[in-house]
């Protein structure tokens, strides 16, 4: 049994979380919002980096937070380079639908796991739950 299937067995978020979607395409939170509609996370959305910056700034707290990669102003990875000053124990899932060989090797830098547009509900689920410790989504 492989872990997308162990993780497909899982019933319930154990406890609170609380994610961070930076995505300019309101459409794509929305479909984070969907997928995860069975689940107990908090979801928030910034719509570009500068204001994923000031709501950490502002003292908001959360586990994850899923970057978009190609934002117009301020980059995915300029984003996070600048939450990480403000925590440095950030944990980053970029979202992007396609990549070159720079583009992967600056994720590897930069983000701590990468899930490809257009995003799957299951494989979302995955990645979530393998960053934030021994919670459990529920996935179907």
């Amino acid at each position: 049994m492989n872990n997308l299937e162990k993780t497909d067995k899982n019933i319930e978020l154990m406890a609170k979380t609380s994610i961070l979607v930076v995505d300019d395409t309101e459409l794509n939170y929305l479909l984070i919002c969907a997928i995860l509609r069975k689940t107990e996370i908090d979801i928030t959305w910034a719509s570009n980096g500068y204001d994923a910056i000031e709501m950490l700034e502002s003292g908001h707290q959360y586990d994850l937070v899923l970057m978009d990669y190609h934002m117009p102003g301020m980059n995915g990875i300029e984003t996070a380079q600048q939450m990480r000053m403000v925590n440095q124990n950030m944990r980053f899932i970029v979202q992007t639908a396609a990549i070159d060989d720079d583009e992967l090797h600056c994720i590897n830098a930069f983000f701590d796991d990468v899930v490809f547009k257009p995003i799957q509900s299951k494989a979302l689920k995955y990645k979530i739950q393998k960053y934030i410790g021994n919670q459990t989504l529920l996935v179907s």
